[in-house]
């Protein structure tokens, strides 16, 4: 509804000045009706008039009335009466009487502006209240206000969503019972530390929903006091931040493997112009080895090993750069002090740049020698460090290509120590090992460079003799290694021991078999030679079946 001061706003002319006309005639018929002509207070009921015309009907309506009444009052109700001749006590009461009449204007025309004012403040603050209420109603975060004992002052609709009750039911209720109870000594003591000073404070905690599930929540608590420093109230802004949860706690497992893999897990970051550092961190410096603020300004070549090192990544990494692609690669770096390690380096164009790029260095190095590390476990053996059955079965595929392409002789030899359980039996397992790792040792300096010894668990081995030119070819490596088999050990103390092998030989392209064929045809060897009385050499073959000491 519209107030009375407002109604001049909302009438159009003509009519404020038809009614600030009837005013003047309604105050003229009242000083006619109150007062004898004659009894003097010729404005009594003008100035009434005035006031409620400037109030009703505006500035312009307002001075028709006052003049219309100083008129009247002059020449009906001021001596000489019903004239309009010259009257000195006249002229003064009418100077009086419209010198208020501006007054009355001017306080009636503040006032009404004051009033518009008011009402314009108090709609912004209504519209203000009303969109406030709206943002924090839209709001998907949980907004909690209470007071200094917890008794809940408000709640959104998000809050009432999360712990599956109704606005009404939470009002004037404590907040406590919906965090988790293992962390209210936390929440107390975070909610505590709030002051003046510190009005803000971020807690993370747990809580129980309505459908009674524990979930990871973060609230920000902002309170409010009073000029003395006492707490009014609080308001908690929260969110669920489970998910997020689960995701730093997968990040910090990782960053501890990561760890766990590598001396150094700081990542290096530069800002890059024009191939120049105009920017890095800390962590950059540390893995380059440089002091802080050497690198700055520092073209980039300063940590590449050469030249064309240099190069080839500026020819590769800008052009998919510049396509707004991303660039990761795995590379030898230089350090200050010249020493080269492993780096794994990612670099992205800018937003919105041609020329700056951002970098980031891993120093990977003792990831590569774990990964070294990790594939000769892999492929040797643990205890005596030779090829074991996977990398045998790689190098046997190669040496059978290499015969096929050379037109060579290649031997595969089953070996298997003799007597080696009762040495293993009387002097311990320990020894045992000793003896099989010395017995590697021996084999591997009697072969070439080109033959290969591999370890098939237990006491057995197999030798690859490769490139050999003819049969006889084969009886010189081997008999080197049967030889070195066969020298005295020695054991813990002045323990000295003596072993023999069994050997079953089979010769590519004689025996014209798949890989997996030529072992077991050189293990059957192998027993054949054991029952023939050990410390022997038999040759397969399917068609001779000839024994060899």
């Amino acid at each position: 509804m519209l107030s009375l001061n407002e109604l001049h706003a909302k009438w159009s002319p003509p009519i404020r000045y038809i009614l600030a006309a009837s005013i003047f005639l309604v105050a003229l018929l009242l000083r006619y009706w109150m007062l004898p002509v004659e009894s003097g207070l010729p404005f009594l009921t003008f100035y009434p008039a005035m006031v409620i015309s400037f109030y009703l009907c505006g500035s312009g309506p307002g001075v028709l009335t006052a003049a219309l009444s100083a008129a009247a009052a002059y020449g009906l109700f001021v001596p000489p009466f019903s004239t309009f001749t010259p009257k000195t006590e006249g002229n003064i009461a009418v100077w009086m009487f419209l010198f208020s009449t501006y007054l009355i204007g001017y306080v009636v025309k503040q006032l009404q502006s004051y009033a518009q004012q008011s009402r314009d403040t108090a709609s912004a603050l209504q519209q203000s209240e009303q969109h406030y209420r709206s943002l924090l109603e839209d709001q998907t975060e949980t907004i909690c206000r209470f007071k200094a004992d917890g008794t809940i002052l408000y709640v959104n609709d998000a809050f009432c969503r999360l712990f599956g009750k109704s606005r009404e039911s939470i009002i004037g209720q404590k907040w406590h019972p919906v965090a988790f109870s293992e962390d209210m000594p936390l929440i107390h003591s975070r909610l505590n530390s709030l002051s003046p000073a510190n009005p803000v404070v971020t807690i993370e905690n747990r809580i129980v929903t309505g459908q009674g599930v524990i979930r990871w929540g973060q609230f920000v608590n902002h309170a409010f006091f009073d000029k003395e420093g006492h707490l009014i109230e609080t308001q908690a802004v929260g969110r669920d931040i489970t998910e997020l949860k689960k995701v730093q706690d997968e990040l910090r497992r990782l960053t501890l493997e990561q760890h766990a893999m590598l001396d150094n897990e700081m990542i290096g970051i530069a800002k890059v112009q024009n191939r120049h550092i105009v920017w890095r961190n800390k962590a950059m410096d540390n893995i380059f080895g440089y002091l802080p603020g050497d690198l700055e300004g520092a073209p980039t070549r300063t940590l590449y090993t050469d030249d064309s090192a240099y190069q080839a990544l500026g020819e590769i990494a800008y052009p998919i750069l510049k396509a707004h692609g991303i660039y990761r690669t795995q590379l030898w770096m230089l350090r200050k002090d010249r020493e080269k390690i492993w780096v794994d380096i990612s670099g992205v164009l800018l937003p919105d740049q041609d020329i700056d790029s951002l970098w980031m260095f891993a120093d990977i190095t003792p990831l590569k020698k774990y990964q070294e590390q990790v594939e000769h476990v892999a492929f040797h053996d643990p205890l005596t460090g030779l090829p074991n059955r996977l990398l045998l079965a790689d190098r046997l595929n190669q040496a059978l290509a290499q015969a096929e392409r050379l037109e060579r002789l290649l031997a595969v030899c089953y070996l298997d120590l003799d007597n080696f359980k009762p040495i293993n039996d009387n002097f311990g397992h320990a020894a045992g090992d000793k003896l099989l790792k010395e017995t590697a040792h021996r084999m591997q300096r009697a072969v070439r460079t080109n033959d290969t010894v591999c370890r098939l668990g237990g006491d057995e081995f197999v030798l690859l003799l490769s490139n050999l030119e003819n049969v006889e070819e084969y009886h010189t490596a081997l008999q080197r290694v049967i030889e070195a088999i066969n020298a005295p050990i020695q054991l813990d103390g002045a323990c000295e021991v003596t072993v023999t092998s069994s050997v079953g030989i089979t010769l590519f392209p004689f025996d014209c078999a798949d890989p997996d064929t030529l072992l077991r045809h050189a293990d059957q060897a192998m027993y054949q030679a054991k029952k023939s009385g050990r410390n022997r050499v038999y040759l397969y073959d399917p068609h001779i079946q000839e024994s060899m000491t």
